[in-house]
């Protein structure tokens, strides 16, 4: 694991503990996250969205609305959209 991505595990496990410790991480978290964003999709195997193949494959249809919150750089809602 790169050092970027070690660092914002890291900070994310203290901020999860702390909450109160978001102050101290956010600017670097945002900047360390601003990095790794653009290679993000690259470094995921690629079977990373088989659970989200998997769970839309049960639909009896495809869904008219999608909620995504926070799952990443959006290539899971990129996925569900083109299903």
């Amino acid at each position: 694991m790169k050092a970027g991505q070690r660092f914002a595990r890291l900070a994310t496990d203290a901020v999860v503990r702390r909450p109160a410790l978001w102050r101290v991480f956010r600017r670097p978290l945002k900047r360390s996250f601003d990095r790794l964003a653009p290679v993000w999709d690259q470094n995921r195997s690629p079977d990373a969205f088989a659970p989200v193949e998997a769970a839309l494959d049960t639909l009896a249809e495809p869904p008219a609305r999608v909620l995504d919150i926070g799952t990443g750089t959006g290539s899971v809602a990129a996925l569900v959209a083109a299903r």
